[in-house]
């Protein structure tokens, strides 16, 4: 069959060679070449307490869900026009600098966001379940490095900075101490641990945009937890921070007397900080539309705006009513309104 194959290209004139190696060429990056957008579409739900999990917890009678979208980084321009037909996806452009990353980077960047969203979670909701937990701050973890800056090809993603100039530093506040006051073009000595590997990388901050920064975007990292969570995050579906405030809910239910489920499949969405505000997220109409697919009976939603200026909770109504569903939506701005919410609820 091939020796047919080589025969009939012989016989082929240059031009038609030609009509057929750009009509490849061009098959093959509608097919296969990458497109610098992110794709969002209807994801599912998960219940909460498969990723973390508390020793002698209470039992309760209805689950916490977080939701989730399903995404292609960088799909092929075939894939591109397939999600601008279908009404269940958004298309998101990648920034410049995001676009510039490798999928793997993307996928690791989003893996260090998913650990910080657990470790979080779990110190909110002991914290205001007034239960003891320890734990040790050992640096911060690099979950981004923007291209334009010069730190860009001395750092990786994942790298855990433990000293600055020689000075250790514990957490996010101490690095931000530590180089705040320090000018563009000074070297900065950084020692790291990469790999389970102790290196020293000097390099310096970049004037960008009338700014002098370093270009990279850092988490305090916690470990060695003394108290009872437990947290096995890889046989779970999605990454990212979005699953913070239902994670925090799930364990600080799991924590206190009170039920708070009602028996009721509740989902939602929301980064949470350390401090215990919700924070945006991405693809909230698809989240939504996985909820109603999986019968939740209430979707918590932030009431904050996205980077695009569009409020997520006036996004997750418009999903409620483009699916004609009767899942309640209730908006929040912080942990505490989650809780006042759920303890004050009657069915």
């Amino acid at each position: 069959m091939f020796s047919k194959m080589i025969q009939s290209l012989k016989k082929l004139t240059l031009k038609q060679i030609i009509i057929f190696a750009i009509s490849y060429v061009l098959l093959l990056m509608f097919f296969v070449y990458p497109t610098p957008y992110e794709v969002l579409l209807p994801g599912g739900v998960e219940e909460a307490n498969r990723i973390i999990t508390i020793e002698d917890s209470n039992p309760q009678s209805g689950a916490f869900y977080s939701s989730y979208v399903s995404v292609i980084t960088k799909p092929s321009t075939f894939q591109f026009v397939l999600a601008k037909f279908n009404r269940g996806a958004d298309i998101e452009k990648l920034s410049k600098s995001v676009s510039q990353l490798s999928v793997d980077e993307i996928n690791k960047s989003s893996e260090i966001d998913k650990l910080y969203s657990i470790h979080t979670s779990i110190i909110v909701a002991y914290r205001e379940a007034g239960k003891d937990l320890t734990y040790d701050e050992s640096g911060v973890i690099i979950s981004y490095r923007a291209p334009m800056f010069d730190a860009f090809d001395d750092f990786r993603i994942g790298d855990l900075i433990t000293a600055v100039n020689g000075e250790t530093i514990k957490n996010k506040a101490e690095f931000q101490l530590k180089t705040v006051n320090i000018g563009c073009n000074i070297d900065i000595n950084f020692t790291i641990l990469r790999n389970n590997k102790i290196m020293d990388i000097t390099t310096n901050k970049t004037i960008y945009e009338s700014n002098c920064k370093l270009g990279l975007n850092l988490y305090s990292y916690y470990t060695n937890f003394v108290g009872n969570p437990k947290f096995d995050w890889g046989d779970t579906e999605g990454y990212g921070s979005s699953a913070g405030l239902m994670q925090t809910l799930s364990i600080y239910n799991a924590l206190i007397d009170e039920d708070l489920t009602h028996g009721l499949q509740i989902a939602g969405t929301g980064v949470i900080d350390i401090n215990g505000a919700v924070l945006p997220i991405a693809g909230i109409k698809q989240k939504v539309f996985g909820a109603i697919k999986n019968d939740m009976d209430i979707y918590i939603a932030p009431n904050i705006e996205d980077s695009s200026g569009n409020n997520l909770y006036m996004l997750a109504l418009e999903a409620k009513r483009i699916k004609n569903s009767d899942i309640e939506i209730v908006p929040v701005k912080t942990f505490a309104e989650a809780v006042k919410f759920l303890k004050e609820y009657k069915k």
